[in-house]
């Protein structure tokens, strides 16, 4: 679908202003050339698209640091470079907070890795972003402006909470695997409420953003995300908190 088919469409981000333009709910700067092609768009307005973008731009540059797949590691020495060389202020930012942890891997084995700063609120809000394109793009429902949207990077105890989740609502199941494996997802939609979902996504084929405060050692490569009533969310949050 065209950009100029989404046109006057209602913007599935916001879900208040019309839509100017198709927006790639995965952007297509996340894969090589050679893999954008049939990527799910959404109808945007100009406002959620500047907005989306701008977490984009950082992400692209900073994800491929931690990403596990072998084409987005590939994109370090490519397309990172450049992005870098046209922000001096991240790449500042970057040298400047590098740093190295003691990590210990699947196997028990502790491991020296280079570590950079990171906001995981920027990938948190873009995946917020990406649980409503999805929802429509699967659903063809918008999430209304008095829902909210709680996203969150997964650790053990988090993957576990989004399972019981899954099982919980079925009123329709979704899934997607775009570019071999760089963003693999799966959603289900709310029995009752269908602007309520839930949403899993593996970026990168897992990135490595990190330990948890609250689980230290654990290292999370997945997202959850919860679109709903915000009665809904509050709930998720309170049994997240714990």
């Amino acid at each position: 679908m065209s950009s100029r088919q989404h046109k006057g469409k209602l913007c599935v981000y916001c879900g208040a202003r019309p839509a100017r333009t198709g927006d790639h709910i995965f952007a297509r700067e996340f894969f090589p050339i050679k893999k954008r092609g049939n990527l799910p768009q959404a109808p945007t307005c100009d406002r959620c698209n500047t907005a989306k973008s701008k977490l984009e731009g950082y992400l692209t540059t900073v994800l491929p640091f931690g990403a596990l797949h072998a084409e987005a590691v590939a994109d370090l020495s490519t397309m990172v470079p450049r992005r870098l060389k046209g922000n001096a202020k991240l790449r500042r930012e970057l040298e400047t907070g590098m740093g190295e942890v003691w990590q210990t891997d699947a196997s028990g084995v502790a491991k020296a890795a280079m570590t950079i700063p990171f906001k995981p609120e920027y990938l948190e809000g873009w995946a917020e972003y990406v649980a409503k394109g999805l929802t429509w793009h699967h659903w063809k429902v918008i999430v209304p402006p008095d829902h909210a949207v709680l996203s969150a990077c997964l650790n053990r105890a988090g993957t576990a909470l989004f399972a019981t989740l899954f099982a919980a609502n079925s009123r329709n199941k979704a899934a997607g695997d775009l570019g071999d494996g760089m963003f693999v997802y799966r959603g289900a939609q709310g029995t009752d409420n269908p602007a309520m979902s839930v949403w899993e996504i593996s970026v990168l084929g897992g990135v490595n953003i990190g330990s948890d405060p609250k689980a230290p050692g654990e290292i999370s490569t997945k997202l959850g995300v919860v679109t709903g009533s915000r009665r809904t969310t509050e709930l998720f949050d309170a049994v997240r908190a714990h």
